[in-house]
């Protein structure tokens, strides 16, 4: 009966806070197939120094075998509640993830200098890609727009700059 009510209520606290994961390296196929819709996305990448408000929660993902339980000691250590954003299965380690957690959800404005490239799959289609160049012209003239070409090595990935 505890257990079950601790899990629920580590269900609540988990809710309250927003997670957005990135990725230290842009140039991992297995990651634009995933998670850009099998190159039709893209990656956005950030310069967490031009906002260090914003960045201030970002840290590495730990890979470990096991994550049925972790300890933590609440009275005498309140961030090591924290952890539990900052886990995940030893399968996933290719990721090499990074995530920024928030204490609160939805929309959050970020510093505009704060980004730095939008780099588009390479079956981005036309009017997706023509979307993102104009957006950026609009609101972000500092911004790099790459588009990644179909790889044609194993392990080399070039990108066109389109803006």
């Amino acid at each position: 009966m505890l257990q079950e009510l601790a899990h629920e209520k580590i269900k609540e606290f988990i809710l309250e806070f927003g997670i957005a994961c990135f990725s230290k390296h842009y140039m991992n196929l297995p990651l634009w197939a995933s998670y850009a819709n099998n190159n039709q996305g893209v990656c956005i990448q950030f310069d967490s120094s031009a906002d260090k408000d914003f960045f201030s929660v970002l840290g590495p993902v730990h890979y470990e075998e096991e994550l049925d339980s972790l300890e933590f000691s609440p009275l005498t250590n309140i961030s090591d509640m924290g952890k539990i954003f900052f886990r995940k299965g030893k399968a996933w380690e290719y990721e090499k993830e990074v995530r920024l957690v928030k204490d609160t959800t939805g929309k959050l404005k970020f510093n505009k200098k704060a980004l730095r490239n939008i780099i588009m799959g390479y079956h981005s289609e036309p009017d997706f890609i023509h979307q993102i160049i104009e957006t950026v012209r609009d609101n972000y003239e500092h911004v790099g727009v790459y588009k990644m070409e179909l790889p044609t090595q194993l392990g080399k990935i070039t990108l066109t700059k389109r803006y």
